[in-house]
């Protein structure tokens, strides 16, 4: 999967059972909360970024498909400041990079997030994950 379709779902099917992140290409919902009383403290070791000709087309795809209505295979209730942490490529396949999205819920859709201009542990830090599951081609 290096250029996604719009045909695209978003399963939970596996739920439990399944390492998410054992997964190719996976997705997970988390939401912000103000009584996590965490403060992961380290250094950030960011990886080399490589971006594929692809990254900016599948951005798009992305966008459209979460805002269409009929992405997930179950009802979700969005709340405001939700987001969704969408992996493609998650091993490397065929010498394509991993691409890592993130996307917020705002005034009922969902926007991309520029993940660099944040703390670096503002997700662990302020989010619980509340969902996840694979990508599938419906």
């Amino acid at each position: 999967m290096c250029t996604i379709s719009d045909r695209i779902k978003f399963c939970s099917c596996g739920g439990d059972e399944v390492d998410i992140e054992e997964l190719n290409h996976y997705w997970l919902l988390y939401r912000f909360t103000t009584s996590k009383d965490l403060e992961t403290l380290g250094l950030v070791m960011v990886p080399e970024l490589t971006l594929s000709p692809e990254y900016a087309l599948n951005e798009a795809t992305l966008e459209r498909v979460l805002n269409d209505g009929d992405a997930f295979d179950k009802e979700f209730d969005f709340k405001e400041k939700d987001r969704m942490v969408i992996v493609l490529n998650n091993h490397q396949k065929k010498g394509i990079p991993t691409m890592e999205y993130t996307f917020e819920y705002y005034a009922g859709q969902w926007d991309i997030v520029i993940v660099e201009d944040e703390e670096p542990f503002y997700l662990e830090n302020n989010f619980d994950e509340i969902d996840g599951g694979a990508l599938k081609e419906d």
